[in-house]
């Protein structure tokens, strides 16, 4: 080897060395050392640090996201982290507060800040959001599957059981809350997640287990036939999504905790909770549910152990 090559080969391994232990300080300044515990050393006097800005879907397309990875939500106006497998707000700015139907509105949903629009009803004037809760978007179409959203059994708060993926557990509760975040699955009249039951859990906006945002509630009864009388298509989901970008969210057994009817058919929760309605047995109570499908919008009693989607309506 001549010696220009000797010194070729030394040169790149000094390069190496320097690149391999060295940091990497980013200044506007003639003379600045980063500082020794930092790998990188931002110091300017009129220049900030700028993370990536994307929407609430671009963030869960990311592939893989790295533990600790960071951007900034432009939806939510939250500067976000992954970390154990979820996105979690590290901050997050004033949002104007809601006026008007039309306006968006941000609420704390699931532990995190989410930012939801509103909708007014081209039927009756009422105001809805603009999704169903736990949904990443506003619905392009009635089977649209990142629209669904989560599945609540009824009565149940905002507690992580409504993940269309939440663990289950045979354990009834006793309590208006369970203390955990897991779908209970009762095979056993009353066929409910409480036992005893309880039908008051989410008859208006101030109830203790309203999981909608404050001054919103779960639809009544009526409030679901004013907007379904004006349907008249063949296809009453397509009235549904054209309406109030309903989609065919489907539902949760409450013997298994599988998952049906997604895209096909949508169940969604009312208020209205009747005792003893079946046959008399004082343990036996009943939600209305409005069903949302090809062929019909009727509403009809079902199991409170049920897991079925909510649209939240301003009162």
């Amino acid at each position: 080897m001549n010696i220009f090559k000797k010194l070729l080969v030394s040169a790149l391994f000094l390069t190496f060395v320097h690149i391999s232990f060295s940091q990497t300080s980013i200044s506007n300044k003639e003379t600045h050392h980063p500082h020794p515990s930092a790998v990188l050393d931002l110091i300017s006097d009129d220049k900030g640090f700028l993370l990536t800005r994307m929407s609430t879907d671009n963030r869960n397309d990311i592939d893989d996201p790295a533990e600790s990875l960071l951007i900034f939500n432009s939806e939510t106006k939250c500067i976000e982290i992954y970390l154990g497998g979820e996105w979690h707000d590290v901050w997050c700015s004033e949002v104007e507060p809601f006026a008007e139907c039309g306006d968006n509105l941000s609420f704390t949903y699931r532990g995190s800040t989410v930012v939801y629009g509103t909708i007014e009803s081209p039927t009756t004037g009422e105001c809805w959001l603009d999704r169903n809760l736990g949904a990443s978007k506003v619905a392009q179409s009635y089977d649209d599957e990142d629209a669904f959203g989560d599945l609540f059994q009824w009565g149940r708060l905002d507690d992580g059981h409504q993940d269309r993926e939440s663990n289950t557990t045979t354990t009834t509760s006793a309590d208006n809350s369970p203390g955990h975040n897991e779908f209970i699955i009762n095979t056993n009249n009353p066929y409910s997640w409480q036992v005893p039951q309880t039908c008051d859990l989410w008859q208006s906006a101030s109830c203790e287990n309203n999981p909608c945002p404050p001054g919103w509630k779960v639809p009544d009864r009526d409030e679901w036939t004013a907007e379904t009388g004006a349907w008249e298509s063949d296809d009453y989901r397509e009235d549904a999504f054209n309406t109030l970008k309903l989609t065919a969210a489907g539902n949760r057994s409450h013997f298994s905790g599988d998952l049906d009817n997604a895209g096909s058919r949508g169940y969604y929760w009312t208020t209205e909770c009747t005792p003893n309605y079946y046959s008399g047995d004082p343990n036996y109570h009943g939600a209305f549910r409005q069903i949302i499908s090809e062929e019909s919008k009727w509403r009809l009693r079902h199991r409170l152990g049920e897991g079925q989607a909510i649209r939240c309506i301003k009162k």
